[in-house]
C-alpha cells in the first residue's frame, strides 16, 4: 500500500511538471509571438514617424511660402487704398501691387503619411498621445487656412476682378516698366486708374481683401507653429530609436 501511494504522488508531480512545463511553453510562444509584434508595430511607428517629418517639412515650407503670398496680398490692398485722396497712382507702383494681389497660389497640405495611416487604421501605432493630439490640431487649423483661402479666391473672382477688367487696359502694364510705356498709352491708362480710384466698390473690395488676408497671417502663424512644435518631437522621438 504504501509504495502503491508512493507511486501515485511521484506520477502526481510529474503529470504536473509535465503541466507546468507546458504552461511554460505556450506562455512563452505568445511572450515571444507578442515580443515580435511589438517589434513589428515599433518599426512601422519608426517608418511612419519619417514619413510624417517629411511631410511636415514639406508644409513648413509651404507655409512660409504662402504667408510670404498674403502679406504682400495685405500690403499690395493697403498701399493702393493709400492713394485714393489723390486718385493717381504711378503705374510701376501700381503693377507691383496689383500682381501681388491677383497672386493666387493656394497653400496644399502634404497628408499622404497621415492618410495611409488613417486607412490602414494604424494612427495608434504613434504612443506619443500629445504627438497624436497635436496632428489632428494640426489639421484642424489647415481646415481654417483652406476655408480662408476659398473665402479669398470668392472675393476676388466675384467683387476685384470684375472691375478691374472692365477699367484699365492691362496690357500696357504688361509692355513694361513706364519708361517704355509710349507716352500717349501712359496717359490714357493713368487716366483710366483715375476713374478706377473713383469706383466705390473697387476701393471696398480691395479693403476687404486686405483684411482678409491680414486675418488669415495670424491662423498662419499658429499652424507654422504647431507644424514647427511636431517637428521638434518627431525628431526626438527618431534619435531615441537610433
Amino acid at each position: 500500500m504504501a509504495l502503491r501511494g508512493v507511486s501515485l504522488g511521484s506520477k502526481t508531480i510529474e503529470y504536473l511538471l509535465e503541466l507546468g512545463l507546458v504552461v511554460l511553453g505556450i506562455s512563452a510562444s505568445f511572450w515571444i509571438e507578442n515580443y515580435r509584434e511589438a517589434l513589428g508595430e515599433l518599426k512601422i511607428e519608426q517608418e511612419y514617424l519619417q514619413g510624417l517629418r517629411e511631410d511636415l517639412g514639406r508644409d513648413t515650407v509651404a507655409l512660409i511660402a504662402y504667408r510670404e503670398r498674403q502679406l504682400a496680398r495685405a500690403e499690395g490692398c493697403f498701399a493702393l487704398l493709400r492713394y485714393v485722396d489723390t486718385g493717381t497712382v504711378p503705374p510701376d507702383t501700381f503693377l507691383v501691387h496689383f500682381f501681388a494681389i491677383i497672386n493666387y497660389q493656394r497653400f496644399e497640405t502634404h497628408a499622404n503619411t497621415l492618410r495611409e495611416m488613417e486607412s490602414a487604421g494604424q494612427f495608434r501605432l504613434l504612443r506619443d498621445r500629445d504627438l497624436r493630439k497635436g496632428i489632428l490640431e494640426l489639421q484642424n487649423l489647415y481646415v481654417e487656412v483652406e476655408t480662408a483661402q476659398e473665402h479669398q479666391r470668392y472675393d476676388q473672382y466675384e467683387h476685384l476682378y470684375p472691375d478691374l477688367f472692365r477699367g484699365p487696359d492691362f496690357r500696357t502694364l504688361l509692355k513694361g516698366s513706364s519708361a517704355v510705356i509710349p507716352p500717349t498709352e501712359l496717359q490714357a491708362f493713368q487716366g483710366e486708374l483715375k476713374q478706377l480710384y473713383k469706383n466705390r466698390h473697387f476701393l471696398n473690395s480691395l479693403l476687404v481683401i486686405g483684411s482678409n488676408a491680414q486675418q488669415s497671417i495670424s491662423n498662419l502663424e499658429i499652424a507654422l507653429e504647431q507644424s514647427r512644435r511636431l517637428l521638434r518631437r518627431i525628431e526626438g522621438q527618431l534619435k531615441k530609436a537610433r
